[in-house]
């Protein structure tokens, strides 16, 4: 997994830096944790990718889901 990545959006290209990944057993997903160059400074964001060499898709996490990634964050027990 890279340190860093560039997320292509319509208003341009942001760069990524990777906190962390988790994976959950329960979802069967891979998680990205990361954040995004300046304009997002203050923010923290999570999406379902694929391992592998290179970020091709990241997938939005909702609803329960999303908050069980926050509640595992949130602890120790990722550590």
């Amino acid at each position: 997994m890279p340190d860093f990545f560039y997320l292509d959006k319509d208003e341009g290209s942001y760069l990524c830096h990777v906190i962390t990944t988790l994976y959950l057993k329960e979802y069967d997903h891979h998680y990205l944790i990361y954040d995004m160059d300046e304009k997002f400074k203050d923010s923290i964001f999570v999406s379902i990718y694929q391992p592998g060499e290179e970020i091709k898709e990241l997938l939005d996490v909702k609803g329960e889901e999303l908050d069980k990634v926050m509640e595992i964050l949130e602890s120790e027990e990722w550590l």
